[in-house]
């Protein structure tokens, strides 16, 4: 790789930028605090979404809180433009947790709230922050296919007067991280434009630290472009003004790089000054990726100096800094100069130990390097069709040119002609437009009719669930009672202990299903009232699904059924307690309905990525794919019966998604006839 490890550091430090004001204070939260005091609840979610910005670097989990209590007021009161913000405050603490999935699936779905509402600085600034992940986990294509679109429409409203200063230092951070994607991709004279176009509006908008990082930044493309001069000249400039406001990152990083101009130079006291104090202040910051670098640097100094025992100390203390940022590039540079001072001292075993280590390595990052080198050879094609195509063009401008005359007398004629046909034109586009004003009104309406027969279609398919509901699955059961109660009080039935026993366990099973049925009936008719408050806390899954193995003991053993809990202990989500309770219950008890005697269910869990995914398995007798596809719709009818003829209708799975979607979650099932069902749904672990 051509590019060094500062440029990853120079990520860093655009990265922090995005908070706009990184180095707040305690009044500001100590005036959000008072201002939330006072606050109405529905006005409530813009004062918790800052909040939750103030705390992105300092205490991530502060920032999920608040946020998503902003997103919880948002959608009680269905203001979208503060689930919108909500959403994205969410991805971006997930972007700065490094946590890249989760991020993409909040900043997704706030973008596509942000567009509804076609607020473009908005939107401007949530395509950034997708190209921001993308160029973290190295998509450089996607990455760059966010900037630009995120670019273009900055471009729209950038000249606006009325335009906030934040929203033009957004402006400036998304022109930072593209250059810095252009650096990365070692396209130096883009790369170098767009931080001096960044450097014009951080003036306008005096920020300090925004100019050092630009000065900063441009000082790094002129290394790569082999001018000294400007290169000094820029470091200079972010200096000066990281020393004036404080900037303790820039003036690490400044210091460290005219260490390396000064070991360039073989002044190796300069050298070693410089970098000394680098490592100072980058100890107080904690970044390891500056003290990397600098320890690199003094190794070579003593190397140079032939002091090779404190060469190899620093350069062993720079391994350690790599490793412990899993830097890979870093790694493969500091394995060689590690060989190199062992080779010096004779020591052949450890030289070779560690140049394997180092081409080791340096082999597993060849596929990537490969990959630049394929992008570079589809420039280099795309630019020779593209003068070739210009030729082309030029000739034809040629022809054209020659045709264009001999056509202007030609045109002149026409002109007159053209004049009379417009005329009558005018006329007959009057009378049409009368015409479209009758069909658009016809339209209207039949657009509003269609809307209004799919409202009708959802009101019939829920009336139709009900009247089935009752028609049936409330009449076997109450049938059953009927019948059961009939024969048991008839004076001259003659019933053996057995048969007793038969109907009792016929009454127990339908006072069961009977209940769950009207529990269910219960919550989904509150559902469709928007009875149901959604109000999430935190606690843990485990102590749910034991509570459920514990509710269902009984009925399992019933059927001689073991009912396993895999979750794991202290799975500590945010989320409503009843509908994850009610959910996990339906799951579980379906999954008692559907498997035969001596068979087995298991609660599972798995965490990834911030998410949690919940799997109630069990080896009971499976669906077709017809079965399966209707399963979680209302429109559907759905009438099956268990192991032991108990009756289902599919009104407990569609109450079920209905409580996972308020939790932005998904549910999903996976079954096989014969082979058993798996019920799985997903939420956000915070």
């Amino acid at each position: 790789m051509i590019y060094k490890f500062t440029i990853k550091l120079v990520f860093l430090i655009i990265l922090i930028s995005v908070c706009n004001n990184l180095s707040y204070s305690l009044n500001e939260i100590d005036s959000l605090n008072l201002l939330m005091s006072k606050a109405k609840e529905q006005d409530k979610p813009g004062l918790f979404n800052n909040l939750a910005s103030k705390y992105w670097f300092s205490e991530p989990q502060k920032s999920f809180s608040f946020s998503r209590e902003a997103l919880r007021i948002a959608v009680k009161y269905n203001s979208e433009i503060d689930q919108a913000v909500a959403l994205n405050t969410i991805g971006v603490t997930f972007l700065i947790t490094n946590k890249n999935d989760s991020a993409l699936f909040y900043l997704y779905k706030s973008l596509s709230k942000f567009e509804q509402l076609k607020d473009t600085i908005k939107i401007a600034n949530n395509l950034r922050a997708l190209g921001d992940v993308y160029s973290g986990t190295t998509d450089f294509n996607k990455a760059q296919e966010y900037y630009l679109k995120s670019y273009k429409l900055f471009e729209e409203v950038i000249n606006n007067p009325k335009l906030s200063n934040s929203d033009i230092n957004k402006f400036a951070i998304l022109l930072n991280n593209f250059a810095g994607l252009k650096l990365d991709l070692e396209n130096y004279e883009d790369a170098k434009k767009y931080f001096e176009i960044s450097v014009k509006y951080y003036e306008k908008i005096n920020s300090m630290q925004g100019l050092s990082i630009a000065y900063f930044n441009i000082s790094l493309c002129w290394e790569q472009l082999k001018n000294k001069l400007k290169r000094e000249e820029y470091l200079n400039k972010a200096y000066k003004i990281a020393l004036e406001n404080n900037i303790l990152s820039i003036q690490s990083n400044v210091l460290s790089n005219f260490g390396k101009i000064y070991f360039e130079n073989g002044e190796m006291n300069k050298a070693k000054l410089n970098v000394d104090k680098s490592i100072i202040l980058a100890l107080k910051l904690e970044d390891k990726t500056i003290l990397y670098n600098n320890y690199v640097i003094n190794g070579k100094i003593y190397s140079k100096l032939k002091d090779l025992k404190k060469g190899l100390n620093n350069f062993e203390i720079a391994l350690r800094y790599s490793l412990e940022s899993d830097s890979k590039s870093q790694q493969i540079e500091v394995l060689k100069h590690i060989s190199d001072v062992y080779l010096e001292l004779k020591d052949y075993k450890k030289s070779r130990d560690f140049f394997e280590k180092h081409i080791n390595l340096k082999d597993s990052v060849f596929t990537l390097e490969k990959a630049q080198k394929l992008n570079q050879i589809d420039k280099k094609f795309n630019l020779e069709r593209k003068e070739k195509e210009n030729e082309k063009l030029l000739r034809l401008n040629d022809v054209k040119e020659f045709n264009n005359n001999r056509l202007w007398i030609i045109n002149i004629s026409l002109i007159i002609i053209v004049s009379f046909g417009v005329i009558i034109l005018i006329v007959l586009r009057k009378r049409n437009n009368i015409k479209e004003k009758l069909n658009n009104v016809l339209n209207e309406k039949n657009i509003e009719m269609i809307d209004k027969n799919k409202e009708l279609e959802i009101s019939n398919s829920t009336k139709d669930m009900f009247f089935s509901i009752i028609a049936h699955d409330l009449k076997n059961p109450l049938g059953n009672f009927k019948q059961v109660t009939d024969i048991l009080t008839d004076d001259e039935s003659e019933l053996s202990e057995k048969e007793k026993a038969e109907f009792l366990e016929l009454m127990r099973t339908s006072a069961h299903n009977l209940y769950n049925l009207l529990e269910n009936l219960l919550e989904w008719s509150s559902s469709q009232k928007n009875l149901i408050v959604f109000n999430p806390s935190q606690f843990d899954l485990y102590l749910i699904a034991q509570e459920n193995t514990k509710m269902f003991e009984l009925a399992a053993d019933h059927k001689n059924i073991k009912i396993i809990n895999n979750v794991k202990v202290n799975s500590i989500v945010k989320a409503d307690l009843n509908m994850i309770k009610t959910t996990i219950r339906n799951l579980v008890s379906n999954a008692i309905k559907f498997t035969p005697p001596q068979g087995t269910i298991t609660i599972n869990s798995i965490i990834e990525n911030g998410i949690i995914r919940v799997s109630i398995s069990d080896t009971g007798v499976g669906m077709s794919d017809g079965i399966r596809n209707k399963l979680f719709k209302i429109e559907e009818k759905v009438t099956s019966l268990g192991t032991n003829q108990e009756s289902g209708t599919g009104l407990g799975l569609i109450l079920c998604k209905e409580f996972i979607d308020k939790h932005y979650g998904k549910i999903w099932v996976e079954s096989e006839l014969g082979k058993g069902s798996t019920f799985t749904f997903s939420l956000p672990l915070i």
